[in-house]
């Protein structure tokens, strides 16, 4: 929430579409109780997610109304961009490669 209201996105990468769902619908009923004036936008993005709600969610992403995105491997993909990604967490790493968490990392805004 810390890195949201500074204006940043938050994004956290789980190995299952299962667990992305359930990450999903926690942190909605979180944030339902939270009394904020400005609720931050969340997504969920997984390799089920439809073609067309998968455009409109990367779109979110890189015009920065999406604040923040929980997802599958689908938001290591090449066509996921962000406007100023600050904070990318990876649930149970042990289960996605080197390679894999390279690729997400690489899309953090690093700010020294």
């Amino acid at each position: 929430m810390e890195v949201i209201g500074s204006g940043y996105q938050a994004a956290f990468m789980v190995p299952t579409e299962l667990l992305a769902v359930q990450h999903y619908e926690h942190l909605l009923e979180l944030l339902e109780k939270i009394d904020l004036e400005c609720k931050p936008s969340i997504a969920l993005l997984t390799g089920s997610t439809s073609a067309k709600q998968s455009r409109i969610i990367r779109q979110g992403l890189v015009s920065g109304q999406i604040s923040m995105i929980i997802g599958t491997h689908s938001l290591i993909a090449e066509s996921v961009e962000f406007s100023s990604l600050r904070i990318a967490v990876v649930d149970e790493q042990h289960r996605f490669g080197v390679i894999q968490r390279g690729r997400f990392n690489s899309k953090v805004i690093h700010i020294l």
